[in-house]
């Protein structure tokens, strides 16, 4: 099912509108367990979080991905090889009435959220009393789980209700690449094989010649087209992969003359893209014009 979704495009950008659900205030109105109290006897949603004056040993390292609610009610870290994690929150958190939501620090995090911050990742034996103490009921929500997110402090990079401030091209290569400012999001179009290129200018996802995805995560495109990488320049670290499940791609096609890296610029206009956001439902993005200034040129 795709998700009905209001959206406006403003100056390049990808308006996505936010569907249902109230602020969160306090904790929600949801009353949870006292950490440290012991106490699991208490209904209505659970969630792991830090304990004030805790201390969690590890290697502190920027961590992200997509976060998950199960069935049973574990809120999970996804990462983009497809493992994952629970999370244990930072401690200002607080879970909304409909236990669909959480607020950390002015952030609003739910199911399908990209998420990235300070974390370490520490075995959930290590925690005090996960026998039969606070810890052991929040993390009795996330059987089979051998090790915890712990994040200090977190931001949304983004999910189906915000705003994707797609407004930078990317020229170089076999199709249509564009990217926020901050480069925390990116949309790439592509051929899968630049020897044999589906030039004909008219592309349905998904497609066999074609390959389609929005990225998430951080210094996305600071190495994009380049193969001399300069010292001290960031790496790119991509927190999650969603693919184009729909919709379509047109451009002009450019000459075929055997010499396609040459100034060549060359403009695509997308059509009803889907996006498989891995939550409840796929989201449908705004049309969007993409140029190309370096179409069929590559790094060397």
């Amino acid at each position: 099912m795709v998700r009905s979704v209001r959206g406006l495009v403003l100056a390049g950008s990808i308006v996505l509108a936010a569907c249902g659900g109230g602020a969160i205030a306090g904790n929600g109105g949801v009353p949870t367990p006292s950490p440290g109290s012991g106490d699991d006897s208490t209904t209505g949603p659970i969630i792991a979080r830090q304990i004030d004056g805790e201390v969690y040993p590890g290697t502190r390292a920027l961590m992200g991905g997509v976060v998950n609610q199960s069935e049973s009610g574990c809120w999970m870290l996804v990462f983009d090889d497809g493992g994952g994690s629970m999370i244990i929150w930072p401690s200002d958190a607080v879970v909304a009435d409909d236990g669909r939501r959480i607020g950390s620090g002015g952030e609003i995090v739910r199911s399908g959220s990209v998420i990235q911050g300070l974390a370490a990742l520490v075995p959930i034996a290590n925690l005090s009393g996960v026998a039969d103490g606070y810890w052991g009921s929040v993390t009795s929500f996330c059987d089979e789980q051998v090790a915890a997110v712990v994040f200090d402090a977190l931001t949304v990079v983004a999910d189906a209700q915000t705003s994707l401030d797609l407004s930078v091209d990317y020229p170089c290569g076999i199709g249509f690449s564009v990217a926020s400012e901050d480069q925390h999001v990116a949309l790439i179009l592509n051929v899968q094989d630049a020897s044999t290129p589906d030039l004909s200018g008219r592309v349905s996802f998904p497609d066999e010649n074609w390959a389609g995805e929005l990225l998430m995560g951080k210094d996305l495109m600071v190495t994009w087209c380049n193969d001399a990488i300069e010292e001290g320049l960031p790496v790119p670290v991509i927190h999650a992969r969603f693919p184009i499940v729909a919709g379509s791609l047109s451009f002009d096609p450019p000459p075929r003359d055997g010499a396609r890296c040459e100034p060549n610029p060359v403009t695509a206009t997308t059509s009803g893209l889907v996006v498989d956001w891995a939550s409840e439902s796929d989201v449908a993005l705004e049309d969007l014009v993409i140029i190309n200034e370096a179409f069929g040129c590559f790094a060397g």
